[in-house]
């Protein structure tokens, strides 16, 4: 009689854990014929809703094989938004993933960016592929720049830290190799690696101040996004407000930025760019370009090899080779925002070195031409 109330039980038991959510499977699908190793996003509430344990603390990703992968939950304000995770998908297939509450491993930081006030206020971010910076108020007593900087890596490690700190102890210490890469690029007051201003009449228009203040809105493992504020533009006898929103994600070439004007920017020709140093090969397509150019801010341009840099507008744009000023170009206009009270810009900016994960300039032109053609067919994301 024992063993069968003890039968019961253990039946009971089990048909309550079968009523009950242990994990939530996710289904990735790549629509194009091309691996591709992505960033994708799976909505938390969702998730929530049919798995009530989970917490922003406890989210565990498992890839099909039962191993635990990275994962990242991003915020908006103090909420979990979205649970982020990089899955690397087969050309024309899917991928399998299980997302449950647990205890996360302790994931290796592949972003990172901040604000240097020690190196005049720059703001500098980077991956394990590739390094930026935007250069801020301190700087304005020398140069008012909108340009972004390029750094080259030739390792994965995350960088800005130890070459700031050695820069502090030592004059141009970063414009050497020192076996992770080198600043190499020069930019002056121009666009550098991949600015965006407005453009108005065939000329760019630069902003009189660098950025003023800036947010940061995730930091890693996977994804670092944050913003940079700009005073008002006056276009036109018209003041348009502007903020830039930054996002990198671990192992690509690539940061997307969008351009966020105040609503009567709507309309507004908007140019992204890079300068035109010593070009060695230009590649275009529909809505981007690529370009491969001996290293620019170097004593020895041979020992320091050649900088990849590339545009893609996703909402397309005319592509000018050799446009104002000396640049690359590609050119749209901002159209209305999400909310409906703003104007939005947003392109790609990509950069590599032939040292580094880009050894050609063909290998660079497919990369961008790869990467355009995934900004259009981005991978789906199902939640079965």
């Amino acid at each position: 009689m024992k063993k069968l109330i003890y039968i019961a039980v253990a039946a009971a038991m089990m048909l309550a854990s079968c009523g009950k959510e242990q994990a939530v499977k996710v289904s990735v699908n790549n629509p194009i014929d091309q691996e591709r190793t992505e960033v994708v996003a799976v909505n938390f509430d969702e998730v929530a809703a049919k798995l009530p344990a989970i917490t922003a603390e406890n989210v565990v990703v498992y890839n099909a094989a039962g191993e635990e992968i990275t994962s990242q939950v991003f915020f908006n304000g103090d909420e979990p938004q979205l649970i982020l995770f990089q899955p690397t998908v087969a050309a024309n297939g899917s991928a399998e993933f299980s997302i449950e509450a647990g205890t996360p491993a302790e994931y290796e930081q592949k972003v990172f960016g901040r604000y240097v006030p020690e190196r005049k206020d720059d703001y500098s971010w980077e991956n394990n592929v590739i390094a930026f910076r935007s250069y801020g108020k301190a700087l304005e007593v020398e140069m008012v720049s909108p340009g972004i900087d390029v750094w080259v890596k030739c390792s994965d490690k995350l960088v800005i830290n130890e070459w700031v700190a050695n820069e502090q102890k030592e004059a141009n210490w970063y414009h050497h190799n020192h076996g992770d890469g080198l600043d190499c690029y020069k930019v002056g007051v121009t666009l550098g690696g991949g600015a965006s201003v407005p453009y108005v009449d065939g000329a760019l228009v630069y902003p009189e101040h660098n950025w003023q203040t800036y947010t940061d809105l995730a930091n890693g493992p996977l994804v670092k996004m944050f913003a940079l504020t700009y005073l008002p533009y006056n276009i036109g006898g018209e003041e348009i407000s502007l903020t830039k929103v930054y996002t990198i994600e671990a192992n690509s070439n690539f940061c997307t930025v969008k351009d966020v004007f105040s609503k009567n920017g709507q309309g507004l020709g908007v140019a992204a760019g890079t300068i035109r140093h010593n070009v060695k090969n230009f590649a275009q397509g529909e809505n981007w370009y690529a370009m491969y150019e001996a290293a620019s801010d170097s004593s020895d341009p041979e020992r320091d090899g050649d900088i990849a840099l590339a545009m893609i507008v996703p909402a397309g744009g005319e592509v000018i080779e050799n446009g104002d000023k000396g640049h690359a170009l590609i050119v749209g206009e901002a159209a209305e925002g999400c909310t409906g009270d703003t104007a939005e810009f947003q392109y790609v900016l990509g950069a590599g070195w032939s040292q580094g994960n880009v050894p050609s300039a063909e290998v660079w032109a497919e990369m961008v031409a790869d990467k355009a053609e995934a900004i259009a067919n981005p991978l789906e994301v199902v939640i079965k």
